[in-house]
C-alpha cells in the first residue's frame, strides 16, 4: 500500500467515508451479549476495513527485479557505464593509463558512488516512513524487520585431534584443548652444548670475583690484571 500517494490525493478521507458506510448497517452487541456477538461484530469491523481499503486506497505491485533506489540519474549513469565497457571490451581490454580504461573505470565509479548515495537515501526514507506509519501499518513494520534481520550463524561441528565435537560443551571442550596444546610449555630440558657450558661458567666467575665493584650503580675502576685473572680461570 502506497500510504504517501494516498496522502497526496486525499484518499485517507475517501477511505474514512468508505469504512463508515460499510458500518452503516452493523449493529453494535448489547450489554448481555454473547462471545459469539463479540466475535461476530469483530469480523464486521474488518471485513469494512479491509472492503473500503480494496475500494480507496492505492496499492503498489511489487517486482522483485526492480530496485527501488533506482533512479533516473542512477540508471542513466548505469548505461553510460555498460556503453564505456563495451567500448572497453571493443579495444581488446586495454590497461594501465590507457585513455579508454581511465573513462571506464571513472564511469564506473561515479555509477557506484551515485547507487551507493540511492540507496542510503531509500533506507533513509524507508525508515522515517516506517517510524511515521507505525501506528496505521504495523504489519509493514515487522515484515520489514523480520526480512533484514541476519541469521544468527554458530559453529556446528569442530574436529580437533581427529575427534569430531558436535554438542556445545564438546565443542567447547575441544577449543580449550587446542589452545592449552598450543601454549603448553615443554618440559623436557634441552641439551646444552660445550660452547654454552663455557660461557656460563665465565659468567659464574665474573660475578664472584668482581662482587662488590658495583655500589650505589657506581661503577669503581677494574684494572687490566683482574680482568686477565678471570679471563685465566
Amino acid at each position: 500500500m502506497e500510504w504517501n500517494k494516498a496522502r497526496e490525493k486525499n484518499n485517507l478521507q475517501d477511505f474514512s467515508f468508505a469504512t463508515s458506510q460499510h458500518l452503516w448497517g452493523v449493529e453494535i452487541p448489547s450489554l448481555g451479549c454473547s462471545n459469539c456477538d463479540i466475535e461476530c461484530y469483530y469480523s464486521n469491523i474488518v471485513d469494512a476495513i479491509q472492503q473500503a481499503e480494496t475500494e480507496t486506497l492505492p496499492h503498489k505491485t511489487f517486482v522483485k527485479y526492480l530496485k527501488p533506489y533506482g533512479t533516473h540519474h542512477v540508471n542513466a549513469l548505469h548505461e553510460n557505464m555498460a556503453s564505456k565497457r563495451q567500448q572497453w571490451i571493443s579495444c581488446n581490454r586495454p590497461r594501465g593509463e590507457h585513455v579508454i580504461f581511465q573513462e571506464y573505470k571513472l564511469a564506473k565509479r561515479n555509477f557506484r558512488r551515485e547507487l551507493r548515495n540511492a540507496y542510503q537515501n531509500h533506507m533513509q526514507e524507508t525508515y522515517d516512513s516506517l517510524e511515521k506509519d507505525f501506528d496505521i501499518d504495523q504489519k509493514r513494520l515487522w515484515s520489514f524487520l523480520n526480512k533484514n534481520k541476519k541469521s544468527k550463524s554458530c559453529l556446528s561441528k569442530l574436529i580437533v585431534n581427529g575427534r569430531q565435537c558436535s554438542t556445545h560443551d564438546d565443542i567447547l571442550d575441544g577449543w580449550a584443548d587446542h589452545f592449552e596444546s598450543i601454549f603448553k610449555q615443554n618440559t623436557e630440558s634441552e641439551p646444552v652444548s660445550d660452547k654454552e657450558r663455557a660461557i656460563t661458567k665465565t659468567v659464574e666467575v665474573a660475578h664472584k670475583y668482581f662482587r662488590g665493584t658495583f655500589y650505589n650503580n657506581t661503577k669503581l675502576n677494574i684494572k687490566v690484571n683482574e680482568v686477565e685473572k678471570v679471563s685465566s680461570a
